[in-house]
């Protein structure tokens, strides 16, 4: 009898310390944490466009484990660490420093968070002055988080629409915002 009674305490004390532990951990507020990460994505991309190579960098986790993989077509091009995407971006924005006058449009963002780390997959479409869609892209970032900040790690670009025929009638056309 007394065995019986001091298991169910012991079942109680066990069941009492979880769930004050689990009732302790500080909960993760995942669209909060989404929407961080959209935010993160999308200042890349200004800085992408704008040429702001600082604004760029800080968009980005600055070690060896960065890494960029764009793919079309045509062929694919890969930069390991960050000291070898930095040179090749900072180069193209000291080249052709001039802002774009295009825009880009994520959409359809599917994004997984974890503990400190998240997986982000959008389309994207590239749209000129004149409202027209010149390119298509499915874009894959995995981001970690540093210091409370979301930083991203690594970055995947397949241009979808370099598979396709550009004709007239398949140039879609945008309305400007």
């Amino acid at each position: 009898l007394k065995t019986i009674s001091m298991k169910k305490y012991l079942i109680i004390l066990i069941a009492a310390v979880s769930l004050a532990l689990y009732s302790c951990t500080e909960k993760v507020d995942i669209a909060k944490e989404k929407d961080a990460i959209i935010a993160v994505i999308e200042k890349e991309t200004e800085a992408y466009i704008n040429k702001n190579f600082a604004a760029f960098a800080s968009s980005h986790v600055q070690n060896e484990s960065n890494m960029r993989l764009t793919a079309e077509k045509h062929g694919f091009n890969m930069k390991t660490g960050w000291k070898e995407t930095a040179e090749v971006m900072q180069k193209m924005f000291e080249d052709s420093p001039e802002p774009w006058t295009s825009k880009s449009i994520k959409t359809n963002h599917r994004i997984k968070v974890y503990d400190n780390c998240a997986w982000a997959v959008h389309d994207e479409s590239w749209i000129d002055e004149k409202g027209h869609v010149f390119m298509k892209n499915i874009g894959v970032r995995f981001l970690e988080k540093a210091r409370g900040e979301w930083k991203i790690v690594y970055v995947s670009y397949v241009n979808t629409s370099s598979y396709e025929e550009i004709t007239a009638e398949t140039i879609e056309i945008v309305e400007a915002e």
